[in-house]
């Protein structure tokens, strides 16, 4: 049997409706991911390479390589989210880049 029809047969043995753990045998959330090592996971893709920050169908953001260089760390919105980038602690925003490039510290 070749290998990705084995794939699809054992996946579809699955409900993907529940939470799904890796490492853990009573997940938190719909992934949820548990080691002991220092790096948990690994994302490889093309370049650029990203992941996206969705909610529902709207994109609000993404980590990766979008647009920057190929070797450079984005993290940011796309275009067609007017919204602000925020570095918090505490759950309070205390440094904002808003979608002009203005920067506020200490305030939004």
């Amino acid at each position: 049997m070749k290998k990705s029809l084995f794939i699809c047969l054992l996946l579809s043995k699955f409900s993907f409706s529940q939470n799904v753990g890796i490492g853990t045998s009573a997940p938190a959330s719909k992934l949820h991911v548990s080691a002991t090592t220092s790096n948990i996971a690994t994302f490889t893709g093309g370049s650029p390479m990203y992941i996206t920050l969705a909610e529902g169908t709207f994109n609000r953001g993404y980590i990766g390589s979008f647009a920057g260089n190929d070797e450079d760390v984005d993290f940011g919105t796309y275009n067609s989210n007017p919204g602000k980038v925020h570095l918090t602690t505490g759950n309070i925003p205390r440094l904002s880049v808003l979608s002009n490039g203005n920067v506020g510290i200490g305030t939004v």
